[in-house]
């Protein structure tokens, strides 16, 4: 995915698309953390399914199968601890992604905002 979106728009374009996602998600992340703290499933829902698909637009596709078993189980009648666990197993998944896509910003430096 990444090296297609390099050749077609170049190194500019996938590194400023990188920036993008690590402050978005970075954000998400921290909504999902408050949503599962008040148990508000809604926003459990979206903000998994947002960043199941900023995820896969990067080909973080671990990240993005992560959030979306959330989503999934968010929408059924999932304990809500099953759902913290769920979250726990994404967290890792994420923060290994980040890390990865920080790679792709044009110093491979951390962006202040990011986790």
């Amino acid at each position: 995915m990444v090296e297609q979106l390099r050749s077609f728009y170049g190194q500019e374009f996938v590194a400023d698309l990188a920036g993008l996602y690590l402050d978005d998600s970075h954000r998400l992340v921290g909504e999902l953390r408050t949503a599962l703290e008040r148990a508000d499933r809604r926003e459990i829902v979206r903000t998994t399914h947002d960043l199941k698909s900023s995820s896969a637009q990067l080909g973080a596709s671990a990240a993005s199968e992560a959030a979306a078993a959330i989503e999934q189980a968010a929408r059924g009648e999932l304990p809500l601890e099953d759902l913290r666990r769920l979250s726990e197993d994404f967290f890792g998944v994420y923060a290994h992604a980040a890390e990865e896509i920080r790679g792709l910003t044009s110093s491979g430096s951390r962006p202040s905002s990011a986790p």
